[in-house]
């Protein structure tokens, strides 16, 4: 018994304690948590583009799904946080991170960029879908999704769509 403690201890104290709505001790749960919430959020929209989604063994992509012909498309999961946040409130440091327009503009743009070029998939995939999601508590939707929609993004040569998903908002 004090062993499945000290486990499930040992899991609470390494959970990140800044931007952690979608945190989760095992990588690919996570991702495919992030991409199921992405679709519900997209169901009670009325869009139905995607179904039967799955985590991915391979290194690449994160998660897979099929779209309304049946074909399989790529997920790739990636975060907007930002990384010395989490390593301060790591270390017992309170933390807040203030976002200017122009930063948030560029780490989206940074990311879209970075994970094109990664994204690479032949035939096995129809199209690669990029979800990046974020928890920062600056970035909800009421802020973050006017000002992307206001900014025209490069051209990418592997990634068909974006999506950005943001935590809970109970205004949203």
């Amino acid at each position: 018994m004090t062993d499945q403690i000290d486990y499930l201890l040992n899991i609470v104290r390494r959970i990140r304690k800044y931007a952690s709505f979608w945190e989760w001790p095992n990588k690919a749960v996570k991702e495919l948590g992030v991409v199921k919430d992405l679709l519900t959020s997209m169901t009670r929209e009325g869009v139905n583009r995607y179904t039967n989604p799955r985590s991915v063994e391979d290194d690449w992509p994160d998660c897979a799904a099929e779209d309304e012909q049946g074909q399989l498309i790529a997920i790739e999961v990636t975060e907007l946080v930002d990384e010395e946040a989490i390593q301060r409130s790591q270390r017992g440091q309170p933390v807040y991170r203030r976002w200017e327009d122009r930063d948030i503009l560029n780490a989206v743009h940074n990311i879209l960029l970075r994970k094109d070029q990664k994204s690479c998939h032949g035939s096995l995939y129809g199209r690669v879908i990029l979800v990046i999601h974020t928890d920062e508590p600056e970035l909800n939707a009421r802020r973050l999704f006017p000002l992307i929609r206001s900014v025209r993004f490069p051209h990418l040569n592997n990634i068909k769509e974006a999506y950005i998903i943001c935590s809970y908002d109970p205004f949203t």
